[in-house]
Formats: C-alpha cells, structure tokens, sequence
C-alpha cells in the first residue's frame, strides 16, 4: 500500500489476495540492477529481487487453485 489508493479500492470484489511482497514495489517490477550494472551497484543498490520464485510461487498458486474448482 502506497497510500496512492484507498485500502476498499485496492482489491478487486470476490478475488483472493495472494500475499504482501516485503520489497519496494520498483525493485519487484523494474530488474534495474540486473540490466543496468553500473546504476545497480551505485544509486539503485537494493533492487535485486527474487523475482523468479515469486513467478513460481504465483503459478503454482494458479495450479492448485484451477484444481481445488
């Protein structure tokens, strides 16, 4: 939560909410220290982000939830 939206208005009715990611939202979205090596080690030094076991963990989240309906 960013403050950018209201907390009611932050979920979309009847979804489920799947976690909190404990990151700055930037470092989940832009892979700037793994493109960019010179701004990753100097300005942007805390964007490195797992971003591939947040995939993995979404996908099966998504199999096991096709599978229980």
């Amino acid at each position: 939560n960013d403050s950018q939206v209201i907390y009611y208005d932050q979920m979309i009715p009847n979804s489920t909410l799947v976690g909190f990611i404990n990151a700055d939202h930037w470092a989940v979205a832009v892979p700037v220290a793994r493109t960019h090596t010179f701004l990753g080690k100097t300005f942007v030094d805390k964007n490195d982000y797992p971003r591939e076991a947040l995939f993995e963990a979404l996908m099966r989240f998504i199999e096991e939830d096709i599978d229980r309906r």
